[in-house]
């Protein structure tokens, strides 16, 4: 009975050492390697940018902005990382935003070091005398690279 019990046992820790491996891939991308939820420092990388971009602290946001960076708006202009933040701050426009969603993914490749951040705004834009212009929903997507810096970004516009 004895040697049961010892067999068991060691079955019992050997079972509860061995490594559970689970598939975590979802999707696939253009390189063909699924695709895997990224890290939290990504997507902090947006939270602080959105909590600069509110307090219009825009030359803090070079911080976070790789030196090569490109932006793409919806509207199709492009800009380097200087003509990005210049133009922030020559908007003439007022903004309120709620800040809805944020996550990172990245491809399952251990070579690859770059991680995309979705993220979900809804924008109220108004002019100096407070007139509602109009608002919209913003699907935004930032390209954080090993650096921890934005490489690339472009934002989409659904109308209300």
């Amino acid at each position: 009975m004895k040697k049961y019990i010892l067999i068991l046992f060691a079955l019992t820790l050997i079972v509860s050492c061995s490594q559970v491996s689970s598939n975590t891939a979802n999707g696939f991308g253009p390189r063909n390697f699924p695709i895997t939820m990224g890290s939290q420092s990504s997507v902090d990388v947006v939270i602080e940018m959105d909590k600069l971009w509110k307090e219009s602290d825009f030359d803090g946001m070079r911080e976070y902005i790789s030196d090569s960076a490109r932006f793409v708006w919806e509207d199709g202009r492009t800009h380097n990382r200087d003509e990005f933040i210049n133009s922030l701050k020559s908007d003439s426009l007022m903004y309120s935003w709620t800040f809805d969603w944020a996550f990172s993914v990245k491809d399952d490749n251990s070579e690859e070091t770059n991680e995309w951040v979705n993220a979900g705004f809804n924008v109220v834009a108004t002019n100096k005398s407070g007139d509602t212009l109009g608002g919209g929903h913003y699907n935004e997507w930032y390209l954080i690279n090993k650096d921890g810096k934005i490489s690339f970004w472009f934002n989409t516009k659904a109308n209300r």
